[in-house]
């Protein structure tokens, strides 16, 4: 079989690279005699099934490539997922928190581990919050960009300020998911191998997928993926392998970076700052007035982008700029090409979404589980 032989000569060329599995990234592994155990991972409740779920309302694929999404800590014995805490970052008190109502699985909408953490240990906060989820086994998911960029996510959430005002959003920068990926087709000896390989790749890499056929104790796993040579190395128990082009549909029409809100008909700056503050359900925020222009001058066009958004905003053609934060530079470029910025503080331009996450897109999603939003979570910086 030409192909089999060409994969195999492929497992010898990578043979001396490091494929590193992150540790704390790997899904759980239940075995039954050797058996590949699919009744767990049928479980509403499994963690396997949670995150399915998760990934079915945001795909990781959607996610930025420099970002560090997916699920960045579970137990090698996990729990069955009853309760779910969301928050907008994963500090020591939310922890406690998370704890207290006796949640299983924790979602960060930002990143804990990140960029990669090269130990473990209690001198750091971060360390301290990984070896605790470890020791009291609850997992943690992180969504980030991918929450950023599907549609109905963060940044449309953000848009809703607007909605008022029949304003029409779209992405600033489109996902382009109408392009060709691949399959990956592998046939394992038996249950546990093909198991020991889905989880290693479910951890390590972007991509979807699903056992398709269990005869004679073989096991047949279908994987989608768009740069097929990085799940090879991860295949080298499986008795054949087939490579085949899948074109994907364009599903997601309004995925993709930031936002362009366009309104029906201008307002002023000041009534602009004035739905973002009672959106958010913020006080205050920060106002940049554009230079020779007033707090009276009308906005008909409104980029935006959730956290920190400077080099999403940057250069794109808008009245107002609304965002977390900006550097002091971009907001001095920006003015200066007149264009008005609206800055809310960066984790404030995000966490009421989680509200909407946990009500609507997850609930209806998994109906059987407790979804609890942290009342803990605050973004650090006050106003006095």
């Amino acid at each position: 079989m030409t192909l089999l032989c060409s994969v195999r000569r492929c497992f010898l060329a990578v043979e001396r690279f490091a494929w590193p599995v992150e540790a704390l990234r790997t899904m759980p592994r239940k075995r039954k005699h050797g058996s590949f155990s699919q009744s767990y991972y049928n479980d509403p409740c499994s963690l396997e099934s949670v995150v399915r779920k998760i990934e079915t309302f945001a795909p990781r694929q959607l996610a930025e490539s420099w970002d560090n999404v997916g699920l960045l800590v579970s137990h090698t014995s996990p729990k069955l997922i009853k309760k779910i805490l969301l928050t907008n970052d994963l500090t020591e008190e939310v922890l406690e928190e998370a704890i207290e109502v006796d949640a299983q699985l924790v979602i960060s909408y930002h990143p804990l581990i990140f960029p990669s953490v090269k130990s473990v240990n209690s001198n750091n906060w971060k360390e301290r919050i990984v070896g605790t989820l470890l020791h009291k086994q609850i997992a943690l998911y992180c969504p980030h960009t991918a929450w950023d960029c599907v549609e109905g996510g963060v940044n449309d959430w953000l848009a809703g300020a607007f909605e008022s005002k029949n304003a029409s959003v779209t992405p600033l920068k489109r996902y382009n998911e109408g392009c060709s990926s691949k399959i990956v087709n592998a046939l394992f000896p038996n249950g546990e191998t093909a198991e020991k390989a889905m989880g290693e790749i479910k951890a390590a890499l972007p991509c979807n997928m699903n056992v398709i056929d269990q005869r004679d104790g073989k096991v047949w796993l279908k994987i989608y993926i768009d740069e097929e040579y990085k799940c090879i190395p991860f295949l080298r128990s499986a008795l054949d392998i087939d490579i085949s082009v899948h074109t994907k549909m364009p599903t997601r029409f309004n995925a993709g970076a930031g936002r362009k809100v366009l309104l029906k008909e201008p307002i002023p700056l000041q009534l602009a700052v004035m739905l973002v503050k009672e959106h958010t359900g913020l006080a205050d925020v920060a106002v940049a007035v554009a230079s020779g222009e007033t707090t009276e001058s009308k906005v008909s066009s409104i980029a935006l982008c959730a956290g920190s958004g400077g080099s999403v905003l940057k250069g794109v053609d808008a009245d107002l700029y609304l965002t977390g934060e900006m550097s002091h530079h971009e907001v001095l470029d920006a003015v200066h090409k007149g264009v008005h910025v609206i800055l809310t503080r960066h984790s404030n331009s995000e966490r009421g979404f989680l509200k909407i996450a946990a009500t609507q897109h997850l609930k209806n999603l998994m109906p059987e589980i407790d979804f609890v939003v942290s009342s803990k979570d605050r973004d650090p910086l006050e106003t006095m």
